[in-house]
């Protein structure tokens, strides 16, 4: 079960908008994904990120996140799947998963957007070892992510 929340924005990363009209990708190198979504991005050091693909999130069962993992390791181009799942007590975890296609780690930035603060906020995320994909996850829900300064490594 993936759950949907609408999000507005007082960060100039992330302009206000909805899961609807929002483009997923709205400077040359800052992605904003809400949950339920998996976006497929390719990463040029000139041009920085271009979308490639946008659908629904697969990540709706917390026993299948391996085999997710395991899948996305595989895609030639950066798959970001993000998503809320439901636990059986109720509880409410949020997943990121990023994965690297480059032979070099790859580092990005992130800013959640926080109910509490109505507002996005810095959150720090692990560089992505070549050829995996990075694994962050809450335990509470994040409806809306901005991802940034997608960097390969020297």
């Amino acid at each position: 079960m993936f759950v949907n929340i609408a999000v507005f924005s007082q960060d100039t990363l992330a302009y206000k908008a909805d899961k609807v009209t929002s483009n997923v990708v709205y400077s040359n190198n800052t992605v904003k994904i809400f949950a339920g979504q998996k976006i497929s991005i390719s990463l040029n050091t000139k041009t920085g990120v271009k979308l490639i693909g946008k659908e629904e999130s697969k990540l709706t069962d917390i026993s299948k996140i391996s085999t997710n993992v395991l899948k996305q390791n595989s895609e030639s181009d950066i798959v970001i799947d993000y998503n809320i799942i439901k636990q059986d007590d109720g509880k409410l975890i949020t997943f990121l998963i990023v994965n690297n296609p480059y032979k070099k780690p790859m580092s990005y930035k992130v800013k959640m957007y926080s109910q509490k603060r109505n507002a996005f906020v810095d959150t720090d995320v692990l560089d992505v070892q070549p050829g995996i994909s990075g694994v962050e996850n809450w335990p509470y829900a994040i409806p809306s992510f901005v991802l940034y300064d997608f960097t390969v490594k020297e």
